[in-house]
């Protein structure tokens, strides 16, 4: 996965789809504003800290793509997962990202992603830059502080 080669924490954190390849409501299509690639991919390696991840819903799930970025904090060493909030308007979709050690939703913002026929989901740019800067304020805090 693209960044990992700059982890200053060691361990990494982990997303796992809650689906089969053949069954997925949901799908990762953009990981810190860059493509996932191509593929049925189960897990995601990530690096800790502010992750931005852009998720698109599968029509031929009857599920309307509306892709949206989701924004949370990952730690070192946490798993994650996510679930579809089904308390959530009918003709949308939204989901929880979970903390699979606790089986609880954590904390997390979403933002709508563009659209497009020939390209699919696409991330809004701005999102990543603002987390890449969360990112950054954070490390500058930690070798200031020592912590």
């Amino acid at each position: 996965m693209a960044g990992l080669e700059d982890n200053p924490y060691g361990a990494s954190a982990m997303m796992t789809t809650p689906y089969p390849a053949m069954f997925r409501e949901i799908i990762i299509r953009h990981i810190d504003c860059k493509s996932r690639g191509s593929g049925s991919y189960n897990q995601y390696e990530l690096v800790p800290g502010w992750r931005v991840i852009t998720f698109v819903g599968n029509s031929q799930m009857h599920v309307p793509p509306n892709p949206k970025s989701f924004v949370f904090k990952a730690i070192p060493g946490g798993m994650y997962t996510f679930e579809r909030n089904y308390q959530h308007r009918s003709d949308d979709w939204m989901i929880d990202i979970i903390d699979q050690e606790s089986n609880q939703p954590i904390e997390s913002e979403w933002y709508w992603a563009d659209w497009s026929y020939w390209s699919g989901a696409e991330p809004d740019p701005s999102v990543c830059e603002a987390a890449a800067s969360m990112n950054a304020l954070e490390g500058a805090h930690e070798v200031a502080t020592g912590n």
